[in-house]
């Protein structure tokens, strides 16, 4: 396995995906949230920050049998990730 943790500075798009094919991670958003949001409960926070972020957000976690946690994140309204710009 190549320790990608040594690289320094931006790597490129081809890096990227190297590095992904070779940790096996899912290859889009639906496919990670097949895997590990496909059973069970998970929990939902809602909420929006007026303080430094300006806008809201739309968190999900869901503990899976192993003990590891996975959350993803929606962000809503104005600001760097508004619906414009939205981000997952």
């Amino acid at each position: 396995m190549f320790d990608w943790l040594s690289l320094k500075g931006v790597g490129s798009a081809t890096e990227a995906g190297q590095y992904y094919a070779e940790i096996g991670a899912p290859a889009d958003f639906n496919a990670w949230k097949a895997a590990y949001f496909n059973s069970g409960t998970e929990v939902v926070a809602k909420y929006y920050n007026a303080g430094d972020l300006g806008f809201g957000r739309n968190m999900h976690c869901k503990q899976q049998a192993n003990g590891d946690v996975a959350c993803y994140v929606a962000n809503h309204g104005v600001g760097a990730a508004s619906p414009v710009n939205a981000s997952l």
